[in-house]
């Protein structure tokens, strides 16, 4: 097999859209491309998206800490990786721009542009779209990709939609790093040892605790009542995290996260673990 499945015939793409890719939303949604779909730029991911209730195939490093950036922001309820542009309208446009279409490696067939990430929002109770192109900033001096860049900016402002180029530049790197480590314990369900009312009742009893135990360091305090409680080593720690995950706990994102933390500069949201218990979710 080896590189036969990376390459390109209009047979391919009939096929693949027959089979639906590109097409659907939310939950139901196929990505255009996968990450087996193409040769490996190395750090690819496969991720489970709490917003979607899929798994979400990223390209690289810098498209996951994108996607994690756009889980940050409040009103998004679809995000849609790899979504593919319509060709007859990028030659359209590649010809108006006097642009060369992109055309996949030894052969003369244009490509399936994609957008890396489609975005939609909810913004004051109106729905918007916003595409995102993700490219490190290294390649933005190369002459070719600005080209691609702007088929793919007049394909979206064509239709209405927002359209914003991402490098590592625009990210917080730290924010990044101290949400990536919470998501982990985002699902409750996921478990083993407890459901996930039995972990809110734990989380009540960890919160009422925290008075009490202000000068202790975040990972003394799970050391100590993993004991207390009769819990495997880590559950307080994933408990806390979960919290966190939910806005339950709240801690400077924008300072490294260091289980040296005290106690007492990890701040509890009045009602916010009552709220979630009345949502009934599981995470």
């Amino acid at each position: 097999m080896g590189r036969s499945r990376y390459q390109w015939s209009e047979r391919k793409i009939q096929r693949w859209v027959k089979q639906g890719r590109g097409q659907g939303a939310g939950s139901h949604y196929l990505p255009w491309l996968r990450v087996s779909d193409v040769p490996s730029r190395g750090f690819s991911h496969r991720v489970w998206g709490e917003i979607t209730g899929r798994i979400h195939h990223l390209l690289s490093y810098l498209e996951y800490q994108v996607y994690l950036w756009c889980l940050l922001f409040d009103g998004i309820i679809d995000i849609r990786e790899a979504y593919p542009l319509n060709r007859e309208d990028t030659r359209r446009i590649a010809k108006a721009l006097g642009c060369v279409h992109p055309r996949y490696p030894q052969t003369s067939i244009n490509t399936v542009m994609t957008t890396d990430l489609l975005l939609t929002r909810i913004v004051a109770g109106i729905v918007e779209y916003v595409a995102l192109s993700v490219k490190p900033s290294s390649e933005l001096a190369n002459h070719r990709v600005v080209e691609k860049l702007l088929i793919e900016r007049n394909y979206w402002l064509e239709r209405g939609v927002h359209f914003y180029v991402m490098t590592e530049r625009e990210l917080p790197k730290v924010v990044l790093r101290n949400f990536d480590r919470i998501r982990f314990a985002l699902n409750l369900s996921l478990h083993p040892d407890f459901s996930p009312e039995q972990a809110r009742s734990l989380q009540r009893v960890l919160l009422d605790l925290f008075p009490q135990r202000k000068t202790v360091t975040y990972a003394e305090f799970c050391t100590e009542f993993d004991a207390r409680l009769g819990l495997t080593s880590g559950d307080t720690h994933y408990l806390l995290t979960n919290l966190m995950g939910n806005g339950v706990v709240t801690f400077d994102m924008q300072r490294e996260w260091d289980v040296g933390y005290q106690i007492r500069e990890l701040h509890v949201c009045p009602n916010a673990l009552d709220k979630l218990a009345q949502d009934g979710s599981a995470v």
